[in-house]
């Protein structure tokens, strides 16, 4: 214990007290509404051993088929509680939130104090949405899924074989797995237009192969992502789940009162 004591550095103290700082801002109590109705639903699936798939809890849409597309989170929230009870959710959303965050640091430069401040800054902005609900599942995996596209472009570490497999688990916890895509999509812009520039300015004659500007990462990429795609389609919907998050983002009700879909306020 003394020796690893020595062996920190002040980079490493930062870097650990910035992390206990957010883990610290992330233990907060669940006064989330919805929270409650994740966690009721979660105890209905423990209770009944089948997953919820219709309203049973309103009186207007009693029957109402529902796309319960956060059925897994729900036992695991209501897993959390029936544990720890509210220290439980507690964790649920420090831990969650305190790993995103560890693989945000991952990627980042500069000395230790400048990544601390990019850190505490960063979480202080997610933080709106911190609370013990399935979307912090999107809010890790969005982050690993960041991480995976920058080790394959920025240090040439190949662990896109994962992504599917991420897509499968995330496609059963939270729909918000549409942001992956996203980062994909940003990842392939990328690379096309690394391409386009290098491309422009070579010498005539000269392939894109020789000057290292291959083809090869965004094809690997586009092909991860069809493999993604199929892997969401493994869950209780099936391939309709591709679409939820569509029909989601297409209620105008939700874009204009949801407080984590607006864009920041900086006043």
């Amino acid at each position: 214990m003394i020796s690893a004591v020595k062996r920190l550095t002040p980079g490493g103290i930062v870097t650990a007290i910035t992390f206990v700082a957010v883990f610290v801002m992330a233990m907060r109590a669940p006064l989330d509404t919805d929270t409650l109705w994740h966690l009721r639903a979660g105890e209905w699936q423990i209770e009944h051993r089948v997953l919820l798939q219709v309203d049973v809890f309103s009186h207007t849409r009693l029957g109402a088929a529902w796309i319960n597309h956060s059925w897994l989170s729900q036992l695991v929230l209501y897993g959390m509680y029936s544990a720890l009870g509210d220290f439980g959710l507690e964790l649920y959303t420090a831990l969650l939130a305190t790993g995103g965050m560890v693989f945000v640091y991952l990627q980042l430069k500069g000395d230790p104090i400048l990544k601390a401040f990019v850190i505490v800054l960063a979480a202080a902005a997610a933080a709106v949405f911190w609370s013990a609900r399935p979307q912090m599942m999107s809010f890790l995996l969005s982050a690993v899924v960041l991480y995976i596209l920058w080790l394959y472009q920025k240090r040439g570490v190949n662990r896109l074989w994962v992504l599917p497999l991420i897509f499968v688990l995330w496609a059963n916890l939270h729909g918000g797995f549409a942001i992956g895509f996203i980062l994909m999509v940003l990842a392939l812009l990328g690379e096309g237009f690394h391409w386009l520039v290098n491309g422009v300015v070579r010498p005539r004659g000269v392939e894109l192969e020789s000057e290292g500007i291959p083809l090869r990462p965004s094809l690997m990429i586009i092909g991860i992502g069809l493999l993604s795609a199929a892997a969401i389609s493994l869950n209780p919907y099936g391939p309709q789940m591709l679409l939820y998050p569509f029909r989601t983002v297409g209620i105008g009700v939700l874009r204009d009162f949801i407080q984590e879909w607006a864009s920041p306020n900086f006043h």
